[in-house]
C-alpha cells in the first residue's frame, strides 16, 4: 500500500510541475492469439524545442493472452515506460517499461507465508519496444512492434511478440 501512495504522489508531482503539455493515449497492442487494449498518458522528459526527447508513459489495460496450455488468461495490466527517440513530424523512438500491477501484487503475494514454490521465476513483466509515426502536433498516430515478457507463477505467455497502435491527444 506505502509503494502505491508513493507511486501515485511521484505521479501527481510529476503533473503539477509539467510545463509541456499531457497526452492521453488510446494502445492496442495484438498479435495471432493475443490483445491488450490500454489508456494513459504521457509526458515529455527533454526541453520541448530539441528533437531527441524522452517521454515517460503510464497506462492502464486488458488483457487476453493465450498461455502455453492453450488457454486464454484475462488479466488487468498496469505499464510504465520510458521512450527515447527522434521527434519531429516524422517520428522514431524506442521504449521500455514494466508492468507496475504486478509488482504490487507480487508484494501481496509474498507476504503469504503458507505458499512458497522453490521453482517460481515470476519476475516482473517487461517489455522493450520500437515505433514509427507521425506528429500532428493535436494528436499523434503511431505504430509500434513490442516484445514483451508475460508470466506468473502458474503459467507463461506462449507468445510474446505484439504489434500495434496508438492514438494521442494533447491538451
Amino acid at each position: 500500500m506505502i509503494r502505491l501512495l508513493l507511486l501515485a504522489s511521484v505521479l501527481l508531482s510529476s503533473y503539477c510541475w509539467s510545463k509541456d503539455s499531457i497526452k492521453v493515449f488510446a494502445q492496442h497492442e495484438f498479435n495471432d492469439t493475443d490483445t491488450i487494449t490500454s489508456i494513459g498518458m504521457s509526458r515529455s522528459l527533454l526541453q520541448a524545442n530539441s528533437k531527441v526527447q524522452g517521454e515517460v508513459l503510464t497506462s492502464l489495460g486488458y488483457a487476453e493472452v493465450m498461455d502455453k496450455n492453450q488457454t486464454i488468461q484475462h488479466f488487468v495490466t498496469s505499464d510504465l515506460g520510458i521512450r527515447l527517440g527522434y521527434y519531429d513530424k516524422v517520428f522514431v523512438y524506442l521504449e521500455g517499461g514494466i508492468d507496475l500491477l504486478e509488482i504490487l501484487v507480487q508484494d501481496f503475494r509474498d507476504d503469504d507465508d503458507y505458499y512458497y514454490d522453490e521453482d517460481s521465476d515470476n519476475t516482473p513483466d517487461g517489455y522493450a519496444a520500437l515505433g514509427v509515426g507521425v506528429d500532428t502536433g493535436a494528436f499523434k498516430l503511431e505504430g509500434f512492434i513490442k516484445a514483451r515478457n508475460i508470466d506468473t507463477d502458474a503459467w507463461d505467455s506462449e507468445h510474446h511478440l505484439f504489434y500495434g497502435l496508438q492514438l494521442s491527444l494533447s491538451f
